[in-house]
């Protein structure tokens, strides 16, 4: 007989994924809070300059014509084999699967489910805004010669490949690389102080710190380095995704530039809701 489980288990279940441990202080949270609401403001009055200008082909929306055309005549066979590789895998579509892959891995693999879907929320809303704003915008695509992997009459402000690439790694770059750690086991209310041999020995600090927080997440931070590294291959990748749409022939400047736009719009606003949202391990800590 199957016995189904009691709403109160769903909700003490539900709510031990989604409670993680209170990250970094008030400036921390005051830091991103700022950086969410510049982000957001600037990213949306750029776009909807940069809609103003390829309507009224003004300012940048100057450089559309003149930058396909160069792009036609420097074009090569390798450089076009490799771009259309990669317009391929970063198609909306595809970008839409390689981030529920990512986002079913990591809920499996981690105890605390807060982060994923902070990057499946990015996602969703990247999709809507592709949608929404090109059935709006009703922008036509360079001319069907132009393109070199097959004619596309859909509409073509913004990209949505570059505004699909741009929301998934400069999210997933803000979640698992530049988001503020847990705080320490001792600096938690009502959590003890780890001993001299705990701050000796790693493993039992961190037996220490999961005892008072639940969670196994805290781990030794990357190295500035590191991070800025795999930052800067991001960058680069997104990039290259936004060129290769140029490049092939599929949109103008201020599609991709308008689409960049909107991605660190959408950044701003998944680091404003993650410093806003209070973890419920806080309150708890708080109240007792």
């Amino acid at each position: 007989m199957i016995t189904s489980v009691p709403a109160t288990g769903r909700s003490t279940f539900l709510r031990g994924r989604l409670d993680e441990p209170a990250v970094t202080g008030g400036r921390s949270r005051r830091n991103r809070l700022l950086f969410s609401t510049v982000s957001i403001l600037v990213s949306v009055v750029l776009f909807t300059r940069v809609w103003d200008w390829w309507t009224e082909r003004e300012d940048l929306s100057r450089w559309d014509v003149p930058l396909m055309s160069w792009l036609m005549d420097h074009r090569s066979p390798v450089l076009t084999g490799v771009l259309e590789v990669i317009t391929t895998i970063t198609a909306p579509a595809g970008m839409i699967v390689i981030s529920a892959l990512t986002v079913l891995v990591w809920l499996l693999r981690s105890k605390h489910w807060w982060r994923p879907l902070l990057l499946a929320g990015a996602m969703a809303v990247a999709v809507a805004c592709i949608v929404g704003i090109k059935s709006v915008a009703a922008r036509g695509r360079p001319p069907v010669a132009d393109m070199l992997m097959g004619a596309d009459t859909s509409y073509s402000f913004p990209s949505g490949h570059t505004l699909a690439t741009a929301t998934f790694v400069l999210v997933l770059l803000y979640l698992a690389y530049f988001r503020p750690r847990v705080v320490e086991a001792a600096a938690l209310p009502g959590a003890a102080a780890p001993t001299v041999p705990e701050r000796a020995a790693g493993t039992a600090a961190s037996s220490s710190l999961e005892a008072a927080t639940g969670t196994t997440t805290p781990r030794p931070s990357r190295s500035p380095l590191t991070r800025w590294w795999v930052a800067a291959a991001g960058v680069a990748l997104i990039g290259v995704v936004a060129f290769s749409r140029l490049y092939l022939g599929y949109h103008w400047l201020t599609d991709v530039t308008a689409s960049l736009l909107l991605a660190i719009a959408i950044l701003g606003l998944v680091v404003g809701v993650d410093a806003w949202r209070p973890t419920a391990r806080r309150a708890e800590l708080s109240r007792a």
